[in-house]
């Protein structure tokens, strides 16, 4: 929950209260028909950063899958030293460790519309 109220408070919106549940943020993005966490606000205005390269920021956005496929490269980029450079060679991608979820609802309706709510930011995930 922390982190997502971080996303809301960069999207400009309130934080939801302590006592929230995914549930009920499920709920929420169901009935409203948007994203109520900033995720969505998040990977797009990454994404349209990215589309201009002659203001591209100083960072990478990254999969799981290309962190560890190119961590030496990733390290050396945001400085490590040559020599402190082994614990990132001996990483690499596992895709029998990848986690697969599902939103924790019960209700098909909800959680189909949730999905469909998602949809833009998972499309630009998968882009990379």
């Amino acid at each position: 929950l922390k982190h997502i109220n971080k996303l809301k408070f960069r999207s400009s919106r309130s934080s939801f209260p302590e006592t929230a549940n995914l549930s009920g943020i499920y709920n929420g993005i169901a009935k409203h028909g948007i994203d109520t966490t900033g995720i969505t606000n998040y990977v797009s205005s990454w994404y349209e950063a990215s589309q201009d390269p002659e203001h591209w920021p100083d960072i990478r956005i990254v999969t799981t899958k290309t962190l560890f496929s190119n961590a030496v490269d990733h390290a050396r980029w945001i400085g490590v030293d040559e020599d402190s450079l082994g614990e990132f060679k001996r990483l690499h991608y596992d895709e029998t460790r990848q986690h697969k979820t599902e939103p924790s609802v019960d209700d098909e309706k909800v959680k189909e519309k949730v999905s469909k709510v998602f949809d833009k930011a998972a499309d630009i995930i998968n882009l990379f």
